[in-house]
C-alpha cells in the first residue's frame, strides 16, 4: 500500500494548467512564425538580404534551378497558421462537468500531442536556419540605399 491521500477535489475536469501549457505553446507558435515570415519575405527576390542554409536536395526549384525556397520558414509559418486553432479545441474543452466528462477530454487526447508536434518541429527548423542563415551585407546595404 502506497498510502495515498485522496485528493481535496477530483483533478480530471480542472483542465487550466493543461490549457495554460497550451497557450504557451501556442505564443512559441507564433513567434516563430514571425521569424519564419521575416526570413521568406527577406529571401525574395526584391530583397534578397537573407537565405536559408542551403544543403543537397533542400529548397531549390524544379524548374527555376538558381532559386533557394524557403522551405524552413514555411514548416514555422504553418505551425503558427495551425496551433491556435488547436489550442482553441482545449479551451473549448474546459467546461467539462462532474468528475470526468464525456467527449470534451476525449478531444484533448490528439489536440496536445499534435501541438507538441508542431511546435517541436518548428522549433528544430528555427535552429537549423538561425545556425546558418546567410546574409547579404552588400545587399542589404544597397537596398538601404535606395529608400
Amino acid at each position: 500500500q502506497l498510502k495515498l491521500s485522496l485528493p481535496e477535489q477530483p483533478w480530471h475536469t480542472q483542465r487550466d494548467r493543461l490549457v495554460e501549457f497550451a497557450s504557451v505553446l501556442g505564443l512559441v507558435a507564433g513567434s516563430l512564425g514571425k521569424f519564419g515570415r521575416d526570413v521568406s519575405l527577406l529571401m525574395q527576390t526584391e530583397a534578397g538580404e537573407v537565405f536559408e542554409p542551403s544543403a543537397p536536395g533542400k529548397g531549390g526549384s524544379s524548374t527555376m534551378p538558381h532559386k533557394r525556397n524557403p522551405v524552413g520558414a514555411a514548416v514555422l509559418i504553418g505551425a503558427a497558421t495551425r496551433v491556435p486553432g488547436l489550442v482553441s479545441t482545449l479551451f473549448a474543452a474546459m467546461p467539462q462537468e462532474h468528475e470526468r466528462s464525456l467527449g470534451l477530454w476525449h478531444a484533448e487526447w490528439e489536440t496536445l500531442p499534435d501541438i507538441c508536434c508542431l511546435v517541436s518541429g518548428a522549433l528544430r527548423q528555427a535552429q537549423v536556419i538561425a545556425e546558418g542563415i546567410e546574409v547579404d551585407a552588400a545587399r542589404m546595404r544597397r537596398n538601404l540605399d535606395l529608400t
